[in-house]
C-alpha cells in the first residue's frame, strides 16, 4: 500500500473495507519505520495494492 505521506510502497495488513462516499475504502494496518510505530488507517483504493508474489 501506499500511505499519503509515502513515496514507496510499504507491507500492510488488511483489517477491514467498507464503501465511502468515493469509492471502496480499506482498514489497513503497517509499520512506519522512520516514526518505529504501528499506524491504523482507512485508505483508498487507489492507495492499496495487491502484494506481488513471484
Amino acid at each position: 500500500m501506499r500511505p499519503p505521506f509515502a513515496v514507496v510502497d510499504h507491507p500492510g495488513l488488511l483489517l477491514s473495507w467498507r464503501d465511502g462516499e468515493t469509492g471502496r475504502e480499506f482498514l489497513v494496518n503497517y509499520w512506519v519505520e522512520v516514526d518505529n510505530r504501528a499506524v491504523t488507517q482507512w485508505l483508498t483504493m487507489e492507495q492499496v495494492r495487491p502484494a506481488l508474489t513471484s
